[in-house]
């Protein structure tokens, strides 16, 4: 791998959004190019906020099978298990 990019709610949303025109062309090239270099990254919340989006907000709402099946594709994607352990160590603490 040679260098993690990290991949926003909004770039799967609008490669699976048939109504976006040149944002769709290129948030799918570039899903398309990390696919090949096995550079993309997300989180667990980017594959929630997608699905609920993709299946509530697009103009034309993927149905609940699609969505939940490019869900598992990208699941791939998860480096970091979300656990207690891992949001507490998120929080950091800075005093006033």
């Amino acid at each position: 791998m040679t260098g993690s990019k990290f991949v926003d709610t909004n770039i799967l949303l609008y490669a699976n959004d048939q109504t976006a025109g040149e944002k769709q062309r290129k948030s799918a090239e570039l899903l398309r190019a990390l696919w090949e270099t096995r550079d993309g990254v997300l989180s667990t919340q980017v594959l929630q906020e997608f699905f609920y989006n993709a299946t509530r907000k697009l103009s034309l709402p993927l149905n609940v099978p699609v969505a939940r099946n490019i869900v598992q594709a990208y699941s791939v994607w998860l480096k970091w298990p979300i656990t207690d352990t891992t949001l507490v160590g998120a929080v950091i603490y800075t005093p006033a």
